[in-house]
């Protein structure tokens, strides 16, 4: 199982972007809650997201991200590196707005 930062950046404007926005949060909620997707963020200045997530291969993960409302639409695209986390500290949580979807 490999662990992947996921970086979505726009390939149009967020006007168009947004108009699939409520499809794409559903798409990465449901990933968070099957356990594929370990965190999601927008970036700062929004200009797109990050996430943190599991699968078996880069393959797979790049399979399931052609899933995402925002890629099958073209209003963003992904870009793929595989981790190998050796340290995490759980004060990360604390930086969570949301934090009732921590685990």
């Amino acid at each position: 199982m490999g662990l992947f930062i996921l970086s979505a950046s726009p390939t149009k404007t967020n006007e168009e972007a947004f108009q699939h926005m409520d499809a794409h949060l559903d798409f990465l909620e449901d990933q968070f809650k099957k356990g594929t997707y370990f965190m999601f963020a927008q970036k700062v200045p929004l200009e797109g997201g990050v996430c943190i997530a599991a699968a078996p291969s880069l393959e797979a993960m790049k399979a399931l991200v052609a899933q995402d409302p925002l890629v099958v639409h073209g209003v963003a695209q992904f870009s793929f590196q595989e981790i190998n986390p050796t340290r995490i500290s759980p004060a990360i949580a604390n930086f969570s707005e949301k934090k009732d979807h921590l685990a």
